[in-house]
């Protein structure tokens, strides 16, 4: 004898959940709610380096969010570390706008989520970070 699963993802009326249960007992089916079906979310990083990923809390939530029925992406960045250089770049950026939603995973150190979050909420790209940063520097600094 073969064994054989079928997953079926579907979507039903809240008031017809019961009656798909019902249905499915006989076959020796199970019937798991996924509120998030369809919903793609962007799991962010300001790197893949084992210091942002302790111990790969950045996987768990991906894993939770996807037992919950969503379409989960791991996005490292490629300058997210560093509190003076995290940034996104504009194609970083554009990849995250294409998911439903975004998560972001900075690590547990109070500082690093204070200068690093709001950089990456204001979409900092490379060239523009590095222009304000010289602006900012004191006239002492430029001899």
């Amino acid at each position: 004898m073969i064994a054989q699963e079928v997953v079926l993802q579907s979507l039903v009326p809240k008031d017809d959940i019961e009656l798909i249960r019902k249905i499915s007992r006989p076959l020796a089916g199970v019937v798991y709610e996924a509120p998030l079906v369809g919903t793609e979310i962007a799991v962010v990083s300001p790197s893949l380096e084992i210091h942002h990923l302790p111990p790969h809390t950045s996987c768990d939530v991906a894993e939770y969010l996807r037992s919950a029925g969503a379409k989960t992406n791991m996005i490292g960045l490629a300058r997210g570390f560093g509190k003076r250089i995290a940034n996104l770049s504009i194609e970083e950026r554009d990849i995250i706008n294409e998911h439903d939603c975004a998560v972001f995973m900075l690590g547990n150190f109070e500082s690093c989520i204070e200068y690093k979050l709001p950089a990456l909420r204001r979409g900092d790209y490379g060239a523009h970070h590095s222009h304000r940063t010289a602006l900012h520097r004191s006239p002492a600094a430029h001899h």
